[in-house]
């Protein structure tokens, strides 16, 4: 784990994020997705209802169930769950953590985080508003905050995943007008992974997740430091 650890921190400290395959093993991705896949089939069925509801008391045309929140997507607090307590106690995620941020740093949030077909696409930003100020970058060797995503289902370039611009936690990037976050920049990368691969990132990163052109809703699981 050492050597590996050291790469990671050299590769994150350059990209600003790597992908660890296969972080866990293939009996415990079934037993998170079977606790993802219930949380996110009750969310749609609730949106589902509420639709029903609306229409019933007389609201015609396109109603926007997703209102409040990002439209297509189902973001659960879920950090009190017994199903993902041993994620908050991982050893490995832990000695991350420490290694980034330093002594003391713990797990303290995890979220089921899916995005509906048709839905998913999003402009390039930062989870920390830092990542905007060309003055934040975060020191070699060390950061104020770094995240996880445990992915749940398959991610695709085709389908629907992760983008991710190498080196923007560190140089942020100046879009030419204004929205020009949305389309495909040249220096991005679409980062494919399998259920079990976790992505490690700087919240100083410019990424964002892209169109779900799949059938099934993209799932996986974030997990904040």
């Amino acid at each position: 784990m050492a050597a590996v650890q050291s790469e990671l921190l050299e590769e994150l400290d350059q990209r600003g994020f790597a992908v660890l395959r296969s972080f866990i093993e293939s009996d415990a991705v079934a037993r998170l997705m079977e606790f993802v896949n219930d949380i996110v089939s009750a969310a749609v069925a609730d949106k589902q209802e509420e639709d029903r509801a609306r229409r019933a008391a007389g609201e015609t045309g396109w109603i926007d169930v997703w209102h409040p929140g990002e439209a297509g997507f189902v973001v659960k607090d879920v950090t009190g769950a017994a199903d993902v307590a041993s994620i908050l106690h991982d050893q490995r995620l832990l000695e991350i953590a420490t290694s980034v941020k330093g002594a003391g740093a713990t797990l303290r949030k995890i979220r089921v985080i899916a995005s509906m077909p048709g839905y998913g696409h999003q402009g390039f930003h930062p989870d920390s508003e830092r990542g905007r100020d060309d003055r934040a970058a975060p020191s070699i060797g060390s950061w104020d905050d770094v995240a996880f995503f445990l992915v749940i289902s398959p991610h695709r370039a085709e389908t629907g995943t992760i983008r991710a611009l190498p080196g923007s936690h560190r140089t942020p990037p100046h879009f030419a007008e204004l929205g020009s976050a949305m389309p495909p920049h040249p220096d991005e990368v679409r980062i494919e992974a399998d259920p079990g691969d976790l992505f490690v990132y700087s919240a100083q990163l410019w990424k964002s997740s892209t169109f779900n052109g799949g059938h099934e809703p993209l799932k996986g699981l974030w997990i904040g430091c």
